[in-house]
């Protein structure tokens, strides 16, 4: 039997040997530039919220929310946080955000809202004062009318026809007393406590004024 020389074997290993460290070379240099446009983008992102934050400090800083209750306060963040983001056409796709997704739409509020203890805590400070104590306030309009219905598709709207002919839509945005009567009291009358509100329109690129209802009553 014929032996393959030692020399042949030795340079063979050398071969295999180098072509190994090729192969982890480029697989380092893969990693190294994955890793690279990873932390250029989570940099850039970092930038963009914090630009926000800013933003939302210097808007929310201009407003007296001294007697407005939680919720009113919240809304009043939401609509500085987005006013910044309106001035910023990409911003949605470099942060992936989209108005219809709730869960990331909150969990961007928190990042902001946390960027803002650093920013601004004097501010964020006396937001959290003001609100101690601070009572929910009733609503102080209503609509009576009879009850037509419930229209909507993203967003659902009590349609309300009222005393004087005049069909009005209300928002109806979370839970509110009387929302098990819905059914039943459909062509009945009814009397809705409302409360006006500031909604953002993507489509429109402006706020809109809606009635949100927080009360319905079936009259007898």
């Amino acid at each position: 039997m014929e032996l393959v020389p030692r020399s042949t074997t030795h340079l063979y290993f050398q071969i295999v040997l180098k072509l190994n460290l090729m192969k982890m070379l480029k697989t380092f240099i893969v990693l190294l530039c994955v890793t690279t446009v990873g932390t250029s983008l989570q940099a850039q992102s970092d930038e963009l919220l914090d630009a926000i934050a800013q933003e939302t400090c210097d808007c929310f800083g201009k407003k007296d929310v001294s007697a407005l209750s939680t919720d009113q306060v919240n809304m009043e963040l939401g609509m500085c946080m987005m006013e910044s983001l309106g001035k910023r056409p990409n911003a949605m796709s470099e942060l992936k955000l989209d108005y219809t997704d709730q869960a990331a739409m909150q969990k961007f509020g928190e990042q902001i809202g946390t960027r803002m203890l650093g920013k601004c805590p004097n501010l964020m400070m006396k937001m959290a004062t003001a609100q101690q104590g601070t009572t929910e306030p009733a609503a102080g309009m209503q609509i009576s009318g009879t009850f037509k219905g419930v229209e909507g598709d993203d967003f659902a709207f009590l349609i309300i026809e009222g005393d004087d002919g005049t069909s009005y839509r209300l928002l109806w945005l979370g839970e509110f007393d009387g929302a098990d009567q819905l059914e039943m009291a459909k062509g009945k009358p009814v009397k809705v406590s409302y409360q006006e509100i500031s909604c953002y329109s993507p489509a429109m690129k402006k706020y809109l004024k809606r009635k949100e209802v927080k009360s319905l009553e079936v009259l007898k």
